[in-house]
């Protein structure tokens, strides 16, 4: 992520550049525990009065895929799958690997995962997660 700073008329903005996400990917609303298609791409926005658990698909079936999820409720929602390895690749500084992926409870918490065909990366993410 890289912030900069735009002056124009004396007023200053900072902005961070997190994820430029491609107008064929529209934002999802998921509410509930879901499985999502090997299709699968773009911003999901996670919601529900308890936390969703979101099973994704085995990454060999999505290489390339990138994903954001961003929780709208306070819930600790979890990514999990069958065939599913995380890894931060010590891109955050823990260098964890699990099969699991619980989100902070905390609105506006996300994360940004990319398959790299074996995988999900973990290249970026809002607020803490755990990799278990």
């Amino acid at each position: 992520m890289s912030a900069r700073t735009v002056q124009r008329d004396q007023l200053e903005i900072q902005a961070k550049i997190v994820q430029k996400i491609t107008a064929d990917k529209q934002q999802q609303l998921v509410d509930a525990d879901s499985v999502l298609a090997r299709d699968m791409g773009g911003l999901y926005l996670i919601s529900g009065s308890s936390a969703a658990t979101i099973s994704l698909p085995d990454p060999s079936e999505c290489a390339g895929a990138e994903v954001i999820f961003k929780c709208v409720s306070a819930q600790a929602h979890i990514l999990s799958g069958n065939t599913v390895t995380f890894s931060d690749g010590a891109q955050l500084g823990a260098g964890l690997d699990g099969t699991t992926l619980t989100m902070a409870a905390t609105v506006d918490a996300s994360v940004i995962l990319k398959s790299d065909g074996s995988r999900y990366l973990v290249p970026a993410a809002s607020g803490s997660i755990t990799i278990a």
